[in-house]
């Protein structure tokens, strides 16, 4: 299941790629060259590959960034963004029980103070019946 949602994840950041840089002519260029050197299904696996490959990266920056922005929400003061983005954050991990620790040592990663990055886990905790509702509620 996993690797499905990164597959596609990974071939829609490709396509917008290709749509955003109008590069569809050399797209089109190379698909045809390599249809004359390699086999559909060499073609395909190498595809399925690089789009799997590419949505890890894209769920990596995703997870990062709504760790961030959640982050920032909470020391603006902004209850329901920041909810938002540790909801968005608790989907892409698999689950909200979770959330606390993965916030708290994301944080440090990031280089956020441990003492910091404990206030950030202890507002997860206190504000976990929330995020649980966005979680139910965009599932």
């Amino acid at each position: 299941m996993i690797i499905e949602v990164l597959a596609v994840k990974g071939f829609a950041a490709i396509c917008t790629f290709v749509a955003h840089h109008a590069v569809a002519t050399k797209v089109v260029f190379t698909g045809y060259k390599l249809l004359k050197a390699y086999s559909l299904a060499q073609i395909a696996t190498g595809v399925v590959t690089a789009s799997v490959v590419i949505g890890g990266v894209v769920w990596g920056i995703d997870r990062i960034n709504n760790l961030r922005n959640g982050y920032n929400a909470v020391v603006e003061g902004d209850k329901w963004k920041a909810i938002r983005n540790f909801g968005e954050l608790a989907l892409s991990i698999g689950g909200v029980h979770t959330l606390p620790e993965a916030v708290q040592s994301g944080l440090i990663q990031l280089h956020v103070s441990p003492e910091h990055a404990q206030n950030i886990a202890n507002w997860v905790s206190t504000n976990e019946n929330a995020i649980i509702n966005y979680v139910n509620s965009h599932r």
